[in-house]
């Protein structure tokens, strides 16, 4: 199912219905946020958090690494 069409089914419901799907969703969330990350995870953001301290690391901005993101997208599938 793509995200319009959960999307559209999600609108035509009641906004009791809505509410009810918000609520499960965010929970949804809350698990996930609560789930712990390992090690080796915690060490990687540790890592990456030092060298953003350091300066050491090129800062791009969120449309910048979508931009980037998609035009590989876009390479990959051309070559196939």
């Amino acid at each position: 199912m793509t995200y319009e069409r959960v999307l559209k089914a999600a609108l035509a419901l009641t906004p009791q219905e809505q509410n009810e799907l918000i609520g499960r969703v965010y929970g949804h969330l809350q698990q996930i946020d609560e789930a712990p990350l390992s090690p080796e995870w915690l060490a990687e953001i540790q890592h990456r958090s030092d060298e953003i301290d350091r300066g050491t690391v090129k800062m791009i901005s969120y449309e910048t690494a979508k931009r980037r993101i998609r035009h590989l997208k876009e390479s990959i599938k051309s070559k196939r």
